[in-house]
């Protein structure tokens, strides 16, 4: 599924596995910006795990702008408090049909 979105704020960390690994991960809220929201504002939180992560200066560059996602994985989970929450996994991130992902590596 591709998403066309506005980032607005994310970060990169790297995190530690079940299996004591280590693993980078990015964070982006992005607003959709596609035909579909019909005025309404959709803002969702992605997660980039491994080689999909962006690096600093990546992240950097697209802050503020509209990139296109490709969204690898959407799954649904419940909270402890009864709310639902969408999960979504990204994949590549285009800025004017160029891949961002690896240019800051």
């Amino acid at each position: 599924m591709k998403l066309l979105a506005k980032v607005l704020h994310g970060s990169t960390q790297m995190i530690t596995t079940k299996k004591g690994t280590k693993l980078e991960k990015t964070r982006l809220k992005v607003q959709d910006v596609g035909d579909e929201v019909n005025g309404d504002l959709l803002a969702y939180w992605i997660d980039f795990l491994g080689e999909n992560a962006l690096t600093e200066a990546e992240l950097a560059a697209i802050l503020k702008t509209e990139v296109e996602i490709d969204i690898k994985r959407v799954s649904v989970s419940a909270g402890d408090k009864g709310g639902a929450f969408l999960n979504l996994t990204g994949g590549p991130v285009y800025q004017t049909g160029k891949l961002v992902q690896g240019t800051g590596r």
